[in-house]
């Protein structure tokens, strides 16, 4: 029997100084808010896509990184190993860099509350944060 073999995903939490977090849309819907990032290019490690990821999409640079998180995430009907990391220091001001995105800071009950593409990966990954 051959393995499963996932496609590997990023994000990064970042929050400011009154613990928002930043969130950005996926490409073309607004409505569906998401943690920065993405996936690694060939060769790259985790963190440096993580790193990569939130400069293309929301221009922050990320200086340091604690892995939170790793599970499974539901990415539209693949599942992709999603390792999480929590921006321990950050420079810049975001803003959505990509065409048809949009930035947005929330709350973590917000976050939680929309029912978007990874709505159960974050529901983990908070309860995760909590034990």
């Amino acid at each position: 029997m051959s393995e499963i073999i996932r496609p590997r995903g990023v994000g990064v939490l970042i929050q400011n100084a009154d613990g928002f977090i930043l969130t950005v849309s996926r490409k073309g819907r607004l409505e569906d808010l998401t943690l920065p990032g993405g996936k690694p290019v060939p060769g790259e490690s985790l963190a440096n896509a993580a790193i990569r990821e939130v400069g293309e999409e929301v221009a922050v640079r990320v200086a340091r990184l604690q892995q939170l998180y790793e599970g499974v995430a539901l990415n539209g009907k693949e599942e992709w190993v999603t390792t999480t990391y929590r921006a321990l220091s950050w420079s810049g001001k975001p803003r959505a860099v990509e065409p048809d995105t949009q930035i947005a800071w929330l709350t973590r009950e917000k976050l939680l509350s929309l029912r978007g593409t990874f709505h159960s990966y974050y529901v983990k990954l908070f309860a995760s944060l909590e034990s």
